[in-house]
């Protein structure tokens, strides 16, 4: 339906609507076409121009392209709310079309009600591309300034992002912060999601699931998660790799993801020789032997800092993103 056509649509709307009687008159019917109209017209379905590879861009191209993106999602969702806004709108005529028995205003109001669907599932989609165009352009930024495959950055970026997805608290000890780790792991699966890799299973997106039962289901070999000897898991996150440590629980299992580290990193003054981890939840000073706070919720530690020395870890890589970093 082009612009003549909700053209056509707009002039039938106030041309049954200057037949009623003032008394009739459905004003929020008024209301759906006059912002229709303005969301129409005003490009509510713009998609977001393709770009030069990322590899061609400077860092200057790159912070340009990044600020354009901005500014693109903010505008997206700005004309995806009042797309919205329409639906509920239109949702409402028909329903007052509907009790005052008038078929034609029923009609043209779910006409604007089809409209604005079309508008929606359009703009979700370009919201969605520039989301993930402003991902893939953040992680090159981050590759070039850290030295980390462009692969490695965007994990990181995605861990950081379930992070703030979850409003997970940054400085200091806070209670209750200690069994995030499913919700982090299937919070990663969103970003995951959203850059385009179809982490689609069941353990990254059915909230039903418990740590325990998520446990049960990678290590069960349903052929997207290979184990991996301890060895190679820092080796692999540093490739941008998916690896996650396992441990089963009485009461409840633990998840944590593999965090890449840069290159040429001192990392000599950190205790340990465990992989660097994230789980999403703060470990507070009393379960550690050094009775120090070790909060993941928004930083990467050691994995012996997360897993109980009784219960180590059993590490599984996802095998979809081996493919898409690269990683053979």
């Amino acid at each position: 339906m082009g612009l003549m056509g909700i053209a056509y649509y707009t002039r039938l709307a106030f041309a049954l609507l200057k037949a009623r009687t003032p008394a009739r008159r459905p004003q929020s019917f008024v209301f759906v076409f006059f912002v229709m109209m303005s969301f129409i017209v005003g490009g509510a379905l713009v998609t977001s121009a393709s770009a030069r590879e990322n590899k061609e861009r400077s860092v200057a191209e790159l912070i340009q392209e990044k600020t354009r993106l901005q500014a693109q999602l903010t505008e997206m969702q700005a004309k995806l709310d009042r797309a919205q806004q329409v639906r509920t709108q239109a949702q409402a005529a028909e329903s007052k079309a509907e009790s005052l028995n008038d078929s034609n205003a029923e009609s043209v109001a779910r006409q604007a009600m089809t409209l604005a669907d079309q508008a929606i599932e359009t703009n979700q989609r370009a919201l969605a591309k520039d989301e993930t165009d402003l991902a893939a352009v953040d992680a090159l930024l981050a590759s070039r300034s850290t030295g980390m495959p462009a692969s490695a950055a965007a994990l990181v970026d995605m861990l950081n992002a379930a992070a703030q997805n979850l409003k997970l608290p940054k400085g200091g000890f806070h209670s209750g912060e200690y069994l995030n780790c499913k919700f982090y792991f299937q919070g990663l699966g969103a970003e995951l999601r959203k850059r385009g890799v179809p982490a689609t299973g069941d353990v990254w997106s059915d909230e039903k699931l418990s740590a325990n039962d998520i446990v049960r289901r990678i290590e069960s070999g349903n052929g997207e998660w290979k184990p991996v000897g301890d060895s190679d898991v820092q080796e692999l996150a540093n490739e941008g790799v998916v690896v996650v440590g396992l441990a089963s629980g009485a009461s409840h299992g633990h998840i944590a993801v593999a965090f890449p580290t840069p290159p040429g990193q001192d990392l000599s003054s950190i205790p340990g020789k465990a992989p660097f981890v994230r789980d999403g939840d703060e470990h507070p000073p009393e379960t550690e032997a050094d009775h120090k706070l070790y909060p993941s919720t928004w930083g990467a530690v050691r994995a012996n800092r997360v897993f109980a020395r009784s219960a180590p870890p059993r590490w599984y890589v996802w095998t979809p993103s081996m493919s898409a970093s690269g990683a053979q």
